[in-house]
């Protein structure tokens, strides 16, 4: 601390020098008339001057008496608060008489000469070795030309041709020196402050390095030293009965399982044990789960089998959920008929749940339930703000205007999944809306489950608007249907949709159309065709479909020769072929070994068919 101290002392000097040589440059020296005309003269605070003689060697009077000895050049006069000083006789080596009495001795060349609070001195002798003798009784050594008299605060300074005069009633303010002297001095204690600040910001730096240097670190003894946010961080990468079980460790261990933060995420599996055989959620834990964490619980999904028993716990478990803010709720079934089996009992359940969790909720996963209109309008008008993904597929009490109500209000709805017969004109105009945010992902499922049944079409216009609306649509269509007429009204025109999957039969003509009207088009799964070759159409889809980069081919047939084309045409972007080995077929340019290298040198990397396993 002495040297930072030091430090400061030294530059605050450094900087005042400037001050010093500004001020005697600038000629606003007051009241000082031993010294030259360029030397600057500061008098203290209510100090008045004034010399009625020449300022060429002639004397100064202060009437407060106080003389001063002779000084060096460099000396510095500092007079006290009110005094007032005259000079009468001439300068050259004459005495300074203070009217108080008081003589200093000669002073040597570096003294600075003071003069008290209140002291009023008067010059009345020769300057040539004479004192300044204030009334006081106070002499002080003459100053010599490069003194500094230090006027105070609120004194009035006036000069003429002969020197320079500080009196109560004087005239001649110079305003310009004064006000250059004055920013002087503003910089230099300016200059210092940011001096002393940067030593300061430099010892507390330093403080902290040597407190960091001082640290010793301890590292925990063992697992049961493990502090509670790292221990929660290592649970939060464990399924819920690792957790369970590592909460019997200890009673630390047991505190942590039953943060907040462990619970915003909870699978219910609900299942009989004569129906499947996952381990059903124990009652007691669902009870627990209920009571102490219900309100940390943020996404909570739902797993049934086909038993009643199972519907009917889930449909009691939503019931009871009437403290909770959810914003994702997935109800998934093994097999049907699940939750078809008691409509208003899940239809109550499921508005219990949406109402208690005002908007909130962002995704909201009703495949097979017997969701209806009513229940949509509802969600419709609470999570209108908040809802962006929604799937009700195979919800049959559902209706293509009760989604066409949830397009309409819930405007971030940008992932939809819904059954083809709820697609409609009116619900792709609502997507397509300019208010509506832009559509990300668009899934249509078309199955048929009565023979009777014919596919609505829809238009051009209207597939055109949604493609130029949402540009990055990524749209889904899967067909479960075993008739070539239930194709008819697809793929007659150009239409924007980018993945495709035949779960079942499709005709080498509607491959056709694929090809011509589906360019983009990026990954195609062909389940089933029969026993006629593909080549032609393949190809004719590797040449228009320009993003094409996955292609799967199950139980169908395909030379060896077409599938070299395809991986020539598509190249490195094809970045996932599906092919099993007894669709491919043998011919005279290729056979599957060959074809295996080839596609391999074409794909840029390792590739081979998938093999049907044989068991013996």
């Amino acid at each position: 601390m002495k040297k930072v101290k030091q430090e400061i002392n030294e530059r605050h000097c450094r900087i005042l020098k400037p001050v010093l040589d500004i001020s005697s440059n600038t000629h606003t020296a007051t009241a000082n008339p031993a010294a030259s005309p360029d030397d600057p003269l500061i008098m203290p605070h209510g100090a008045r001057g004034g010399s009625p003689s020449g300022r060429n060697g002639e004397d100064v009077v202060v009437p407060d008496g106080i003389t001063n000895p002779v000084a060096s050049p460099i000396d510095l006069l500092i007079m006290p608060h009110g005094s007032r000083g005259a000079s009468s006789s001439n300068r050259s080596g004459e005495d300074v008489v203070a009217l108080n009495g008081i003589t200093n001795q000669v002073a040597s060349p570096n003294d600075h000469m003071i003069m008290p609070h209140g002291a009023k001195g008067e010059r009345i002798s020769d300057r040539n070795g004479g004192d300044m003798v204030p009334p006081n009784g106070i002499t002080d050594p003459v100053p010599s030309p490069n003194d500094i008299l230090i006027m105070p605060h609120g004194s009035r300074v006036d000069r003429n041709s002969q020197g320079i005069v500080a009196s109560d009633g004087s005239q001649g303010h110079h305003t310009r020196d004064k006000e250059i002297q004055t920013l002087a001095m503003d910089q230099a204690d300016m200059e210092v402050k940011s001096s002393a600040s940067s030593l300061d910001r430099d010892i507390r730096t330093l403080a902290m390095d040597q407190a960091d240097m001082e640290i010793k670190y301890h590292p925990p003894s063992g697992w049961e030293d493990l502090t509670a946010c790292l221990l929660s961080k290592v649970f939060s990468y464990l399924n819920f009965w690792d957790r369970a079980r590592a909460s019997t460790v200890c009673c630390h261990w047991n505190l942590v399982f039953h943060q907040p933060e462990l619970w915003r995420r909870f699978d219910f599996e609900v299942t009989q044990e004569t129906t499947s055989y996952l381990k059903s959620t124990p009652k007691g834990l669902i009870k627990q789960v209920l009571q102490q964490h219900q309100e940390h619980l943020r996404f909570v999904s739902f797993s049934i089998d086909a038993h009643p028993k199972s519907a009917e716990v889930a449909c009691d478990i939503l019931s009871q959920m009437v403290n909770c803010s959810l914003k994702t709720l997935e109800l998934m079934s093994s097999a049907k008929p699940t939750f078809m089996l008691d409509k208003d009992r899940f239809v109550s359940a499921l508005n219990v749940v949406v109402v208690s969790s005002p908007h909130t909720i962002s995704s909201l996963a009703l495949s097979e339930t017997p969701v209806d209109d009513p229940s949509l309008l509802m969600l419709a008008k609470t999570h209108q703000d908040s809802l962006t993904l929604l799937d009700i597929e195979s919800c049959p009490n559902a209706s293509s205007r009760g989604i066409t109500v949830i397009a309409d209000h819930c405007r971030k709805l940008h992932q939809l999944t819904i059954d083809y017969s709820h697609l409609s004109e009116e619900l792709l105009s609502a997507l397509c809306r300019d208010e509506h945010v832009t559509l990300k992902y668009l899934k249509l499922n078309i199955t048929k489950e009565d023979a009777q049944e014919q596919f609505h079409p829809i238009s051009q216009e209207s597939w055109a608007l949604l493609a130029r609306h949402s540009p990055n649509l990524k749209l889904v269509m899967n067909f479960y249907v075993l008739d070539h007429s239930d194709y008819e009204v697809f793929f007659n025109f150009e239409m924007p949709v980018t993945h495709l999957y035949f779960g079942r039969y499709v005709s080498q003509e509607v491959l056709g159309r694929v090809g011509r009207h589906c360019h983009r088009l990026n990954e195609m799964v062909i389940c089933a065709n029969g026993n006629i070759p593909l080549d032609r159409e393949l190809l004719q889809i590797a040449v228009h479909c320009k993003h094409l980069e996955s292609l799967g081919l199950g139980e169908c047939e395909v030379h060896c020769a077409a599938i070299v084309k395809i991986a020539k045409i598509c190249g490195k972007q094809l970045t996932q072929l599906f092919i099993r080995e007894e669709v491919l077929l043998e011919d005279e340019q290729f056979s599957i070994d060959k074809m295996t290298e080839k596609v391999s040198t074409y794909l840029g990397r390792d590739w081979s068919p998938e093999l049907m396993p044989y068991w013996d």
